[in-house]
């Protein structure tokens, strides 16, 4: 099938693709085929600092866009992934958030981490941000995390920039 060309977001002077963006940087869009037709897609946006969710019936309108930075202390400036949790019925989402007190002395510039739904309801409550263990410092800053599941787990890609080596790559 063809990509439609949306002409919508703005990249480089043209409109003239099918790119999407809603309150920032998106970076997922995630087609819930057991959702009612009105959520079947749901949304990860953000950038800045500011981040949240959103439901779609067709992937390309969406609702007004739910801010969950105040509710999960995430910093949501880096690209966010999104899986569903069939074994604990929520949903995941993997963002950085604002280090503590002690990783921020410590010199740690981001703090890789995730959010969950508190219910099965993507556009109810969602918890703070709990670290994931993939933290940064002058010398290791993961950015992305992408999580899938495989076999009954999950695997999780994070991508990682040693700035004082000059280097990129990703860990397991």
């Amino acid at each position: 099938m063809p990509l439609q060309n949306l002409g919508m977001t703005d990249w480089k002077g043209s409109k003239n693709n099918n790119l999407l963006e809603l309150n920032g940087m998106t970076t997922q869009v995630y087609l819930d085929e057991g959702a009612p037709d009105s959520e079947r897609f749901k949304i990860v946006t953000g950038s800045n600092g500011a981040g949240g969710i959103a439901v779609s019936a067709d992937g390309i309108r969406w609702g007004e866009v739910k801010d969950l930075q105040t509710e999960t202390h995430a910093r949501w400036d880096t690209p966010k992934n999104l899986v569903w949790d069939p074994a604990r019925r929520q949903w995941i989402i993997y963002v950085r958030s604002t280090p503590t007190i002690q990783e921020a002395e410590a010199g740690s510039l981001r703090v890789q981490s995730y959010v969950h739904s508190l219910t099965e309801d993507f556009m109810g409550n969602w918890s703070v941000a709990t670290p994931t263990g993939l933290n940064s410092s002058a010398h290791y800053q993961p950015d992305g995390l992408v999580v899938f599941p495989y076999e009954g787990i999950y695997i999780g890609i994070g991508n990682v920039s040693r700035p004082s080596q000059g280097t990129a790559s990703s860990v397991c």
